[in-house]
C-alpha cells in the first residue's frame, strides 16, 4: 500500500529550469547535475547526470522556509519553494541562502516551480493560480493565469507556452506566454491525477500519480502514451537531451530512463528522504556565444536570412507573428535562417514593398531541456 505524505505534498518539483555549455572552458565542473527536494528533512539533494557524486543535504535550511515543495535551475541559481508563502534562491554553488526571496500567494499550500530565461514561474497551491515574477524577483504577479483548476500540481515552460498538470480534473493544460492564453484541455482524456510535468522540442512528458507511470504526448496533443514508463509514485518529472528523471517517493530514489522510456531504472539514484522532484542545471549558459551576428535580405524574394552564432550542436527555431516558422539543426558555429513572410504579411510587402516584423530565434543546445530566445527587428523589402 502507498504511504501518502502529508496534505498537499504530492506535487512535483519542477523545472524548465536547465542551462548548459559546451566549451569546456567554461566548465567549473565535470558534469552536469540533477536535483531533487528531499520532502521529509528539508533539505535538497544532488548529483552528477552519471549518478555518482550523491549529496542528500546540498543545501539545509531550517525552519518553515525549507525547501519543501518545487525546485529549478538556472546558469546561477537554484530556486525551491518551502510550502510556507516563499520561494528561496541560492547560488549554484550553494551560498548565499535566501530562504525569502520571492513571495508565494497569502494562504497558498505551496509551489511548483518552472524558469524561462526571463521569469520564474510557480503555482499558487491549491488556489489554482500560477504566478510570475523577473529572476530578480521583482514585478510579482500572483494571478499570471488562472488554469482552472483547484490544483495544479506540475508546471513546465518552453520558449512560447506554459504547461500546468491539473490533478483535479485528471488532465494536462497549456497556454500561450505572449500574449497570455490558457487552453485547459490541452490534453483531457482521463489521466491518472498528472502531476509533475516537463517539456522538450517534440514533446511533454507527466507523472501519472495514480497510475505509477510517467506519460508522454507531442507538443500538439497528439500520441498520448500513459504509460511511457512504469515506475513507483511519482512526483517531479525532468527531461534533457538524452533522458527522463523523475523523483519516487514512496521508495526514497531518483529514476532514469531514455526519452522513448526504455532502460527505466527506477532506483537511479538511492537514499534520498521522500523526494518530491527533479530539476537539471548544466555546465554553462547556453546564451553564451549564442548570438544574431547579421541580418541579409533578399529583395527579390521579399525574404530575410539571420545569421546566427551558437556555442555547439543544437536546435534552432525562428518564429514571429506574419513569418512561415523555420527550424534548423546546428552543426556548426553560424548558421542562417530565413525569414518569409506569410498570409497578411506577406500581402502587405506584396503591396507595399516592405514591411516590419519582430523574429523570435530560440536555441535550445543538444545536451538540454533549456533554451535561449534572442528577438530582432526585420525590414523586409520586396522588389
Amino acid at each position: 500500500m502507498r504511504t501518502e505524505p502529508a496534505p498537499y505534498s504530492r506535487r512535483l518539483a519542477l523545472l524548465l529550469a536547465a542551462v548548459v555549455g559546451f566549451g569546456l572552458s567554461l566548465a567549473s565542473r565535470a558534469e552536469a547535475l540533477v536535483y531533487w527536494v528531499n520532502y521529509e528533512n528539508g533539505t535538497i539533494g544532488r548529483a552528477n547526470l552519471n549518478g555518482t557524486g550523491v549529496d542528500q543535504s546540498f543545501i539545509a535550511v531550517a525552519g518553515p522556509v525549507a525547501p519543501y515543495y518545487g525546485v529549478a535551475v538556472n546558469d546561477k541559481h537554484i530556486f525551491w519553494d518551502s510550502g510556507s508563502g516563499w520561494i528561496g534562491r541560492a547560488d549554484l554553488d550553494g551560498t548565499g541562502v535566501d530562504p525569502t526571496f520571492i513571495p508565494t500567494a497569502p494562504g497558498a499550500s505551496g509551489a511548483e516551480l518552472a524558469i524561462d530565461d526571463k521569469h520564474i514561474y510557480w503555482s499558487n497551491g491549491s488556489f489554482g493560480w500560477i504566478g510570475r515574477a523577473k529572476l530578480n524577483g521583482t514585478d510579482v504577479d500572483q494571478q499570471l493565469l488562472a488554469p482552472q483548476s483547484g490544483y495544479v500540481p506540475g508546471l513546465a515552460v518552453d520558449d512560447s507556452s506554459i504547461y500546468w498538470g491539473d490533478s483535479q480534473n485528471s488532465r494536462i493544460g497549456n497556454g500561450s506566454l505572449s500574449p497570455i492564453g490558457v487552453n485547459p484541455l490541452f490534453i483531457s482524456p482521463t489521466l491518472d491525477s498528472p502531476e509533475g510535468v516537463a517539456v522538450d522540442d517534440a514533446h511533454v512528458y507527466w507523472s501519472n500519480g495514480s497510475g505509477d507511470t510517467i506519460g508522454r504526448a507531442n507538443l500538439s496533443g497528439t500520441g498520448i502514451d500513459q504509460t511511457l514508463i512504469q515506475t513507483a509514485y511519482a512526483y517531479g518529472v525532468e527531461v534533457d537531451s538524452r533522458h527522463v528523471f523523475w523523483a519516487n517517493y514512496d521508495t526514497n530514489s531518483i529514476g532514469r530512463a531514455k526519452l522513448d522510456g526504455s532502460g527505466a531504472d527506477p532506483g537511479f539514484i538511492v537514499g534520498a528522504s521522500g523526494p518530491q522532484g527533479a530539476a537539471v542545471d548544466w555546465i554553462a549558459n547556453p546564451g553564451a556565444g549564442f548570438e544574431i551576428v547579421k541580418v541579409k535580405r533578399k529583395p527579390s524574394a521579399g525574404t530575410a536570412k539571420a545569421v546566427v552564432s551558437v556555442p555547439g550542436p543544437g536546435k534552432l527555431v525562428l518564429r514571429g507573428k506574419g513569418l512561415a516558422t523555420a527550424r534548423k539543426s546546428a552543426k556548426r558555429a553560424r548558421i542562417g535562417l530565413a525569414a518569409r513572410p506569410k498570409g497578411a504579411l506577406k500581402r502587405k510587402l506584396a503591396a507595399t514593398g516592405k514591411a516590419k516584423v519582430k523574429a523570435r530565434i530560440t536555441f535550445r543546445p543538444k545536451l538540454s531541456s533549456g533554451s535561449r530566445t534572442k528577438t530582432k527587428k526585420l525590414s523586409l523589402r520586396r522588389s
